[in-house]
């Protein structure tokens, strides 16, 4: 019962995350005068949330809390194999083994995760935008999310993305497609000579801590892969190969959406790769399309990476006391912190600044395919009927490119 209530709250705060960052990109060029006597909560929480800077810290706080609450979503829905009814062979709902071997995966999940927790949410804010930031508990939420990013566990991606920029040589577009002169960017600028530079450091440092915790963990298989019976030649590249494609497509739907109002015969011949993603994305209605099976993908991925480096019971590496074990092991602290920098805000980063050159490669164009191959199965379409019940109850089409 307990876990039930857990996985409806944290479903709950990640929807509200989902529909506030969209919400929010809804609202933000509106005039405060034209909803301040209409919505007064919402004008409160946009008067809070675009102040200064704080939209930006928002997004990072933001990712650090959604991602940390799909750990413990991806945990409320995992199996316990141990449990007394499936050690004696019970099914759930009285199902075939196979099938039950299928639930054990924990995709179904996933797959609740994605629609319960994110595309219902997003189609709603997109729908309703004041409506849904009229909440007062977005409020608070923006609060928390500032405080996240305030602290500065994070703040290694950009240390880290200024660093991928330079060795494969990221150039922002307007180097690429104007001929503008390569210059040293208010990103790096701020990385260089800011007076932050202690969160730099010791986020590099957290960084390197958990990336050696979570190794040590699989290596010492005291994690849930090895419990499931998959080996640590097995479970480190795949851990690995998840991380690098989380980054991938975390990094690529911002340069995708931010490459619309690009001709495309600019770029078709500098970066050929990347003309092929976006001539497949900007077709019809395909960046939908690839929104949702890309949604589907980032929380699949999540939940296995929570399958590799997700520590057992009970497990200490590096002679860990029990303080520092409960934090960075039990906790899961390690592994949301390497999942988050790595695989997140590091390629988030870079493709704000570099969207071509992101894109550029085939791994994206691969991860295109397989994001709009998702949603065409149909798994997902479940969140179109909460679309088309939004477009009744507002009155307003469907907007449609086909």
């Amino acid at each position: 019962v307990a876990a039930l209530f857990i996985v409806i709250i944290v479903l709950c705060f990640v929807g509200i995350m989902e529909g506030m960052q969209i919400a929010a990109f809804a609202v933000v060029k509106l005039d405060a005068s034209e909803y301040r006597d209409s919505h007064k909560i919402a004008a409160a929480n946009c008067d809070l949330l675009f102040r200064g800077k704080n939209l930006g810290r928002f997004l990072i706080g933001r990712q650090v809390f959604v991602c940390t609450l799909m750990f413990v979503a991806a945990r409320c829905f995992s199996i316990n194999k141990d449990h007394e009814d499936i050690i004696a062979g019970s099914t759930s709902f009285a199902a075939s083994p196979g099938f039950q071997e299928f639930i054990n995966t924990g995709l179904l999940g996933a797959v609740v995760t994605t629609i319960l927790g994110c595309l219902i949410w997003r189609i709603f804010a997109s729908n309703f935008p004041l409506a849904f930031l009229s909440n007062p508990i977005i409020y608070v939420i923006i609060r928390i999310c500032l405080a996240l990013e305030a602290t500065g566990l994070c703040a290694s991606s950009w240390v880290l993305g200024k660093i991928h920029k330079d060795l494969v040589g990221y150039q922002p577009d307007a180097v690429r497609l104007e001929g503008a002169p390569k210059q040293v960017t208010r990103m790096d600028k701020d990385i260089e000579f800011t007076i932050d530079f202690v969160k730099y450091i010791y986020s590099l440092a957290l960084l390197a801590f958990s990336v050696t915790t979570v190794m040590a963990a699989i290596g010492t298989e005291q994690t849930s892969a090895a419990d499931n019976g998959i080996p640590v030649g097995v479970t480190i590249p795949l851990f690995w190969v998840l991380i690098i494609w989380l980054a991938v497509i975390e990094g690529g739907q911002g340069a995708l959406i931010g490459l619309i109002p690009t001709p495309k015969a600019d770029y078709a011949q500098s970066h050929p790769i990347s003309h092929k993603c976006t001539v497949l994305a900007h077709e019809g209605d395909n960046m939908e399309r690839f929104i949702v099976g890309r949604q589907f993908l980032v929380v699949l991925q999540i939940f296995v990476i929570n399958l590799c480096g997700s520590a057992i019971g009970g497990a200490s590496v590096l002679n860990f006391n029990s303080l520092t074990a409960n934090i960075f092991l039990a906790n899961g602290v390690a592994m949301i912190l390497t999942t988050i920098v790595l695989g997140q805000l590091t390629s988030q980063v870079n493709a704000s600044y570099c969207m071509l050159d992101f894109i550029n490669n085939y791994f994206m164009l691969f991860s295109t395919y397989v994001s709009l191959a998702i949603e065409a199965s149909g798994l997902l379409h479940a969140a179109y009927l909460v679309q088309n019940v939004a477009s009744l109850v507002s009155g307003k089409p469907i907007e449609t490119n086909e």
